[in-house]
């Protein structure tokens, strides 16, 4: 759970901004970031980096990671900034109770804070392009849901 928000911030921003790349969607993909404490922290930086940003879902053995990568140079340190403060939301959530988390968070951070409360490991770092979310469990029912997270996020984003 303690690091689980910091995954939250990070996924769901990154998701949400994925998901709805489309014309037609962005006015309701900027209004449900907004609304999210998490994702609320990528929304003024979703025209500069989503078209310079990738995604990939990695299956493991007992989870799921997430690799985000910039193709521009240029724009790697504001996505590491953009990222960093994602994360540090994602953290403030920890603690939210379950109104809280109905009201304050999108479907997919409600998902990622569901994940971690239900016992998975949730981490994240920086790499020298983008950021990394990993999320692991050894309990096989969590990793059932985390497998059914995955194929989710992956409809979500086109992958």
């Amino acid at each position: 759970m303690k690091k689980m928000v910091a995954v939250v911030a990070l996924a769901s921003s990154l998701a949400l901004g994925t998901a709805w790349a489309g014309a037609e969607h962005h006015e309701g993909m900027m209004t449900e970031m907004m609304n999210c404490s998490v994702c609320k922290n990528m929304a003024p930086h979703m025209e500069a980096l989503m078209p310079v940003m990738t995604m990939e879902f990695v299956e493991m053995s007992n989870g799921m990671a997430m690799v985000h990568s910039v193709t521009d140079a240029s724009k790697v340190a504001k996505f590491h900034e953009m990222s960093v403060a994602v994360q540090k939301a994602g953290h403030a959530t920890k603690d939210y109770t379950d109104a809280q988390v109905d009201e304050g968070l999108c479907h997919f951070c409600q998902t990622i804070h569901s994940l971690g409360k239900e016992g998975a490991t949730i981490s994240s770092g920086l790499t020298k392009d983008g950021d990394l979310l990993v999320i692991t469990s050894e309990d096989p029912a969590v990793q059932t849901k985390i497998a059914a997270f995955r194929t989710e996020a992956e409809k979500m984003m086109g992958t």
